[in-house]
Formats: structure tokens, C-alpha cells, sequence
């Protein structure tokens, strides 16, 4: 599988804790293609930039990989975590409707 060895090396230097390295190859992966590999890669992105507390750099990477790459367990991922970030949002948006309702 292309880009196979590179997703693993990535894998190693976070691993090692060198997560700018990771990050450097993990970006040069997701982004020279659109396959399973590089959607797994720009899912790496997300928790990379999450880890690096780059929360608006995450969000980008989450959509990115929903709709330009083809790998089914990245953009499920990818779709859990931008739930997960704005599911107090939603709770809070689904409280005041209900308080609305009761006025």
C-alpha cells in the first residue's frame, strides 16, 4: 500500500514524542493524495493539532479528511471528533429551546 511506510514512521516519531516530526510527515502524506493511507495521515492532523492545542488547525484537518479523502474509518473519526468538540454546544442550544418552550 503506497504511503504505507511513511503512515508508520509518523506513527514511530510520535511514539518517540517528536510530535512536530510526526506532524511534518503526516502532512507531506495527507496531502499527496486521496486514498485510505493519506485519510488515516490527515486524521492523525486532527489529534497532532489537538495535542499541540491548534484546536482551529484540528477542526480543519477534521473536515478535510471527511471530504477529501476515501477511508471510511478517517472520516468516522474525523466526523466523532467534530461531534464530540461541539456537543456542549448542541446541549446548551437543545436547553434553551426547551426553556423557551416552558415560557
Amino acid at each position: 500500500m503506497p504511503g504505507y511506510e511513511l503512515l508508520i514512521a509518523g506513527e514511530a516519531k510520535a511514539r518517540e514524542g517528536d510530535w512536530r516530526e510526526a506532524a511534518r510527515i503526516w502532512n507531506h502524506l495527507a496531502n499527496s493524495g486521496s486514498g485510505p493511507v493519506c485519510g488515516k495521515a490527515a486524521y492523525n492532523m486532527v489529534v497532532i493539532c489537538e495535542w499541540l492545542d491548534r484546536r482551529d488547525l484540528a477542526i480543519h484537518w477534521a473536515q478535510k479528511t471527511i471530504l477529501a479523502y476515501n477511508s471510511t474509518l478517517a472520516r468516522k473519526r474525523a466526523l466523532d471528533y467534530l461531534y464530540f468538540i461541539n456537543e456542549p454546544l448542541i446541549l446548551d442550544e437543545k436547553k434553551g429551546e426547551m426553556e423557551s418552550r416552558k415560557n
